[in-house]
């Protein structure tokens, strides 16, 4: 009788290590742009929340979201040109939007560049169509005119040149008369 609860046990040990051996249900082999860790599917690309500074782009990327979703997730429709320059054109009106009102991401896919570039990586992968990196690249709007005040109050340059002149009339003095 032990010896038969031995065996049971031990074939049932047997079937449930088959069991949770075997590797578990994998998503559809479907057209995917990978963000850092996270993976979005091409019906997912601009599936967030058009609120706040984006806003404006609403109408915009509404006509992509319905390209990408007519594609039904053929590789060869979602990497023709006309779909990623639509896409890129979504993603400029973000971005743009985004720097005009001096706003962070709401989303990562939100006026991304590596979006992008993934979605490029995922066009040479499955259809073997590359880009030329201005298709594929954000640009900066010409209004912007970045952090580029740098401010030095006169008392502080007067001090600094003040300064540097001194050590350097005292670096040549001290090395004259060596």
């Amino acid at each position: 009788m032990i010896a038969m609860l031995s065996v049971a046990l031990a074939l049932l040990y047997t079937f449930t290590t088959q069991v949770s051996a075997q590797a578990p249900p994998q998503a559809p082999d479907m057209f995917n742009v990978s963000l850092g860790t996270q993976k979005f599917f091409y019906n997912q690309l601009l599936d967030f929340s058009f609120s706040g500074p984006i806003s404006s782009c609403t109408d915009n990327c509404a006509s992509v979201k319905s390209i990408l979703a007519g594609t039904n997730g053929d590789a060869q429709q979602l990497c023709k040109n006309e779909t990623v320059q639509s896409l890129l054109e979504c993603e400029q009106c973000m971005f743009t939007a985004l720097i005009k009102n001096n706003k962070p991401m709401p989303d990562l896919r939100a006026g991304s560049t590596p979006l992008l570039q993934s979605y490029a990586t995922s066009c040479t992968e499955r259809a073997k169509v590359t880009f030329p990196p201005k298709n594929i690249s954000l640009a900066v709007p010409p209004t912007f005119d970045g952090p580029m005040d740098i401010f030095v109050p006169t008392v502080g340059l007067v001090f600094t040149v003040g300064t540097a002149t001194f050590l350097a009339t005292s670096s040549i003095i001290l090395l004259s008369n060596m």
